[in-house]
């Protein structure tokens, strides 16, 4: 290959919110009580932001070539 290019690029999700994935449709089957104590378990570890979401970043890698 020549001509190579790569490039990291990170995007903030709001993971557990949009009932997308296996992780966020069980969160979403839970009753509102325990849905809460995880929210306080992960704003425990995790730093919230001003207006009180939890973001993740979503990291990838974009890479582009020649052969």
């Amino acid at each position: 290959m020549r001509s190579v290019a790569v490039r990291a690029i990170e995007i903030s999700t709001q993971p557990f919110l949009g009932k997308t994935g296996a992780a966020p449709t069980y969160l979403a089957s839970l009753e509102p009580e325990v849905r809460h104590a995880i929210r306080r378990r992960l704003e425990s570890r995790l730093a919230p932001t001003e207006n009180g979401s939890i973001e993740l970043a979503a990291p990838a890698w974009a890479v582009q070539g020649v052969v």
